[in-house]
């Protein structure tokens, strides 16, 4: 089983191709782009933790049930009750520290980027999506949403490669 990371898919928000130039001629390339690079990395038996901004517009569970894995949604701005109370999510929360197998420290997840965290003078790490790219991390935390990390979810290692 491998544990990945992800956040603001947006699926169905036709506006964010242009609020963050996404390279998509339509919201239905946007959205099969992104679940084919889902299920292209993510197996039936991995673990989804999605920070945040599942999607935006009618019938989320059309995307829900397209995608691979288990999938525990870390609730964002966008994610209304019928987002995160429908059938396939594991559970949902607003802010979860995470003990990552081989990890001395919890990982912090949440749907905004903090400044300071819990254990983070202890080397803990803080994952985050919401800012789209445009709030740059620090050696210890990164935006794992999709439009900072190739349209598809990413693991911890992956993760750290890419902080500064």
């Amino acid at each position: 089983m491998t544990i990945f990371f992800t956040a603001d898919t947006h699926f169905g928000h036709r506006n964010i191709l242009t609020y963050c130039n996404r390279p998509f001629s339509n919201i239905g390339d946007m959205n099969e782009a992104i679940i084919q690079g889902w299920n292209a990395r993510v197996q039936p038996y991995d673990t989804v933790y999605h920070l945040g901004d599942f999607s935006f517009g009618p019938n989320p569970s059309s995307y829900m049930d397209r995608l691979n894995g288990t999938k525990s949604l870390i609730i964002g701005n966008h994610d209304k009750a019928s987002t995160f109370t429908m059938h396939g999510w594991e559970w949902y929360t607003d802010y979860m520290e995470l003990r990552h197998p081989g990890e001395r420290h919890p990982i912090v997840l949440c749907h905004y980027k903090f400044q300071v965290w819990n254990a983070k003078h202890r080397g803990a790490f803080h994952l985050y999506g919401h800012s789209h790219g445009n709030l740059p991390g620090c050696r210890q935390s990164l935006d794992v949403g999709v439009d900072n990390v190739g349209f598809a979810p990413i693991t911890l290692a992956e993760a750290k490669e890419r902080m500064l």
